[in-house]
């Protein structure tokens, strides 16, 4: 049985008994606290799972592409911290004697006197035990071109490249002895795919093939069968970027893990876990969805037969070059290694003095904004990637149904191997060459002509021509446009419930506006808001700078999404204003500015309390 389906046995009160069952035991043993580090750390695995099964439904992911993604997850989350761990040990000792290497004589004295140092002084533990860290923090370093040459070799090579490589790895590589048909080949140990035997029933030439590369069932013994060994759809593409993202993701989960469990007490543990949470869990992710879409535009190119070579064995074999592996990653290691080398470089020119002198700006601020910089410039870049991915996938979908018009041929018919010779067109048959001139003949005389989409300057001369002379008035929805429907101060007109649900609860106000309009979902804006106020409830109670920031920056940010609000609403009805005005109504009077949005787009009922949003508006969202 497959593992989804396995999953899909229980039910929501079985998997709740089963965990507290797991926080039963995590009591008797004296780790309670863990569990709450685990919620901290799978909030990030929760939201994608939400949005996995969202994108199911909009690109037609099969249960078995889900499946897949979950062994994804579990390969990124069991493969590759022990695999990363390893390769930053073999790398990093080789560039640290390699940059230090003019310095060998100084660092060899600090650790020679620092492993026979007498035993009065405070080290009760060997050298290879828990003071490692704390002995290599204490070498004294020139900070020569040597040193920065580290810095930059530890944030592009030892973080960045190794960890990336993996993410890339996990998708399109293998851990089994390739074609190998031996017994005691690693495949037998992980792979439910066994050899043939008298009693297996005869299947087709692609089940075959499927099965001995572990395509219809097994393990993570050959993770390419995702890109390969596949039925392939218009689809397929946007399965391989969250495949990518899925073992980015667990990777993330299970080293955020590994240093909060590291930390020694729990208010230790949850920060790292937070923190670790909002900064790490982005970047991995970001860099892993800029892999997939790097991949998923290799496949598509071969797909639709824009290189030289067509087939899935041509996008196997480019994939597999290292040239091509190195330009599908580099863009992601730029970006992970930019995020630390800023870190390590902070680290080095601020010096203690400095940091005893301003610690909420050396400590927090300075990193908090040079992170999300990089995070918020790199999140563009992949959302426009990912863009441009949709669009050819659309191309290819586009393409196929011109190709079925003309040739009336089914499309997405699958031969016996997935070779060079398979057509993902359906294009195979040209034999009846004067019969093909006659239909486009025929075609052309029939004044048919082909479908093109309508573009941005249509819609905008039909709504000017459907619309009156007047900028003011009401449009179809009875939405009063050019002008605001009342005043800043409009409120008092309804005080129930506007008034009181704008001063009092602005978060479930602004989530009306955003469903009515169409521009978000009411629920996704609540859970945006309860974020807001647990780092406002942290805030107050602990006694952190670094989580006062925090909650002063989303208060920015949120003033931010509601200016952004206001200037939609003004669009979208043509109402004069400017952005000076939209940012001060934002910042210095935030619930005037969301009553007066929510009278204009009618989001309540005069008179009710209702906290369920109201119907959607046709015509105003961009989807």
């Amino acid at each position: 049985m497959p593992l989804l389906a396995k999953l899909q046995r229980y039910s929501r009160r079985q998997y709740i008994a089963g965990l507290l069952l797991f926080a039963l035991f995590l009591a008797i043993i004296g780790q309670l606290q863990v569990l709450l580090v685990l919620f901290v750390l799978s909030l990030p695995v929760l939201v994608y799972s939400r949005w996995v099964y969202r994108q199911q439904q909009h690109h037609g992911v099969t249960d078995r592409e889900i499946e897949q993604l979950l062994r994804t997850f579990l390969g990124g989350a069991i493969l590759l911290p022990p695999l990363a761990l390893v390769g930053q040990l073999i790398i990093g000792p080789l560039l640290a004697a390699l940059c230090f290497f003019d310095q060998r004589v100084s660092i060899q004295n600090q650790l020679h006197k620092y492993i026979h140092a007498p035993a009065t002084e405070s080290r009760a533990v060997p050298v290879h035990g828990p003071k490692l860290s704390k002995m290599l923090k204490s070498l004294k370093l020139d900070k020569t071109f040597g040193y920065y040459m580290f810095m930059f070799a530890l944030a592009y090579v030892v973080a960045a490249l190794v960890e990336e490589f993996l993410k890339y790895w996990i998708i399109q590589g293998t851990c089994c002895c390739g074609s190998s048909r031996r017994v005691s080949c690693i495949r037998s140990l992980f792979c439910c795919c066994k050899g043939k035997n008298a009693s297996t029933p005869a299947f087709t030439a692609l089940k075959q093939r499927q099965q001995r590369h572990g395509a219809i069932r097994g393990m993570m013994c050959h993770p390419s069968r995702l890109l390969y060994y596949h039925r392939p759809h218009a689809n397929h593409a946007f399965v391989v970027f969250l495949a990518v993202l899925a073992g980015a993701l667990g990777f993330s989960v299970m080293e955020n893990l590994g240093f909060s469990l590291a930390a020694k007490t729990f208010h230790d543990k949850i920060s790292t876990a937070a923190l670790r949470t909002i900064s790490s869990t982005p970047l991995h992710c970001i860099c892993g969805g800029i892999t997939g879409v790097r991949m998923a535009e290799r496949l598509l190119t071969h797909r639709q037969g824009g290189s030289e070579q067509r087939g899935t064995n041509a996008a196997k074999a480019e994939l597999g070059r290292w040239r091509t592996k190195l330009a599908v990653i580099f863009p992601a290691v730029l970006i992970h290694g930019t995020f630390d080398a800023q870190l390590f470089l902070l680290m080095t020119l601020v010096s203690d003095k400095m940091e005893s002198a301003h610690p909420t700006l050396y400590g927090v601020v300075l990193p908090t904004i040079l992170s999300s910089v990089v995070l918020l410039v790199s999140f563009v870049y992949l959302r426009r990637k990912l863009h441009a991915m949709e669009n050819k996938m659309n191309e290819t979908r586009y393409m196929h149904v011109a190709v079925d018009l003309e040739s009336g041929e089914r499309l997405g018919a699958v031969n016996g191997g997935f070779g060079d010779e398979m057509d993902f067109f359906g294009n195979e048959d040209e034999e009846d060459d004067n019969d093909s001139e006659a239909e486009e003949e025929t075609f052309v005389q029939g004044g048919n002509r082909k479908f093109e989409p309508p573009t941005k300057e249509a819609d905008v001369m039909v709504n000017i021509t459907d619309s009156d002379s007047s900028n003011q008035g009401v449009d179809s929805n009875g939405i009063v446009t050019g002008r605001w429907k009342t005043g800043i101060f409009g409120f008092t007109d309804s005080m129930v419930p506007n008034g009181v649900m704008s001063c009092c609860c602005p978060g479930i106000a602004v989530a009306q506006i955003s469903a009515r309009l169409g521009l978000m979902q009411f629920y996704h804006v609540l859970g945006l808001f309860g974020g807001l106020y647990l780092v406002a409830l942290i805030a107050a109670c602990a006694d952190s700078d670094f989580f006062e920031f925090l909650f002063w920056l989303c208060a920015v940010i949120s003033a931010l999404c509601l200016l952004r609000l206001r200037w939609r609403i003004r669009t979208l009805f043509s109402i004069p204003g400017s952005h000076v005005e939209d940012a001060a109504f934002s910042f210095c009077c935030g619930c005037c500015s969301i009553a007066q949005m929510a009278s204009h787009v009618e989001s309540y009922e005069p008179g009710t309390f209702t906290f369920a949003p109201r119907a959607t508006l046709q015509g105003y969202s961009l989807n």
